[in-house]
């Protein structure tokens, strides 16, 4: 599902945060690895693609990015 333990985002409690993790790793399985860790937030790494890591300050707008890096909305 994701590589960082989920912790309580800012705003989410630790439920809402594992749950919006869960929903990405659905939408993305196979294309991005998504997580949410206190030093970069909420962040999304291409599978295959080293040293690439999406930053976002939540996950919609992660979702959003990653949307619109690989050219399919979600």
């Amino acid at each position: 599902m994701d590589e960082a333990a989920p912790q309580a985002a800012s705003g989410m409690s630790r439920h809402e945060t594992e749950q919006s993790l869960a929903v990405l790793a659905l939408l993305w399985e196979g294309e991005y690895l998504t997580g949410y860790d206190d030093e970069r937030g909420w962040w999304a790494s291409r599978i295959g693609v080293n040293g690439h890591i999406i930053t976002a300050a939540g996950p919609v707008d992660l979702n959003e990015m990653m949307a619109e890096e690989s050219g399919s909305w979600r």
